[in-house]
């Protein structure tokens, strides 16, 4: 997709209310659906536009949401502090792990994409 393209849907949208009614706060789901979105788009691309997002959400994520026993926060607001609980006081463990097997399996597809091209490249050269 056209980097203006979603420049242009953000800023649309990026002004109203959010429909859990709490504007300031950011899931951690959102968080974890961007890291691997952001992945596979650049898989697919090769836009390094994508690796400067999930960058900078990685760097978010990680910093902020880690709750220190291996679950992440539910909510946290712009500041990175920890918001209240959205609805139960327990959250299901879909996201977070299908998030990191996601990961590892798409950032292992790239390295080893990336490491045949350079190997290929030098057989092709010689």
């Amino acid at each position: 997709m056209d980097k203006k393209v979603l420049e242009q849907y953000y800023n649309q949208y990026a002004k109203e209310p959010v429909f859990w009614g709490k504007p300031t706060y950011k899931p951690w789901w959102v968080q974890l659906e961007t890291l691997v979105a952001t992945v596979y788009a650049y898989k697919h691309t090769g836009d390094e536009w994508f690796m400067d997002v999930h960058k900078a959400v990685n760097e978010f994520a990680y910093k902020n949401y880690p709750n220190g026993y291996g679950e992440w926060y539910n909510w946290l607001d712009n500041d990175g502090k920890v918001g209240e609980t959205a609805a139960l006081p327990v959250k299901d463990p879909f996201h977070l792990p299908r998030a990191l097997m996601m990961l590892v399996g798409a950032l292992e597809d790239i390295v080893f994409e990336k490491n045949n091209t350079i190997n290929y490249n030098k057989v092709v050269e010689r």
